[in-house]
């Protein structure tokens, strides 16, 4: 009798507890990067973008990963297209049209648990990295926080904006502020 009894006890505890549940995979979305010059507006074209998937940036420090993988991209010769998947798995790459856009497939994680169960996209754990070579180049999150699938999902594309300033404007500034 005891023993149903505490049988019967273990069961109503293990039934009033809340189900918890996580589970993690990957959306595949095209990502349109739209390069333009941050003085005139005007497109930029064979700007050369990557992506890469590295750690999201925490209490402000930038992941090493992130820093490696940047020193090792290298770019192919002048008029060259480079190879749409470079040697590390998670890097694409691609150069900007005349329109200043280059459209690159990249796949994302995504996450879902008990407390979320539509999921996310973890856009902020993406990066790209833009060249140009008037423009010089910037590295930038593609999103600073996860964006929830749904929306992610019918939007149906990933859009990052990247304005830069010509390489002789910044060297102009630099040299206004020496004096």
């Amino acid at each position: 009798m005891l023993v149903a009894a505490i049988a019967a006890l273990l069961l109503a505890i293990l039934l009033l507890q809340p189900v918890r549940w996580a589970s993690s995979g990957d959306i595949e979305l095209p990502v349109r990067v739209l390069i333009f010059d941050a003085t005139t507006g005007k497109s930029i074209e064979g700007a050369r973008v990557w992506i890469l998937r590295a750690p999201a940036v925490f209490e402000d420090q930038v992941p090493e990963d992130l820093i490696g993988w940047i020193k090792e991209l290298e770019l192919p010769p002048q008029g060259e297209q480079p190879a749409s998947v470079n040697q590390h798995p998670f890097i694409v790459q691609g150069i900007t049209a005349s329109e200043g856009v280059a459209t690159l497939r990249h796949k994302f994680t995504t996450g879902a648990s008990d407390r979320s169960p539509e999921g996310w996209v973890h856009l902020h754990r993406a990066w790209v990295v833009v060249k140009s070579p008037k423009h010089g180049g910037v590295v930038l999150p593609i999103r600073f926080a996860p964006e929830r699938r749904p929306a992610v999902k019918q939007a149906g594309e990933v859009l990052v904006t990247v304005g830069l300033f010509p390489i002789d404007m910044a060297k102009a500034e630099l040299s206004l502020e020496k004096e």
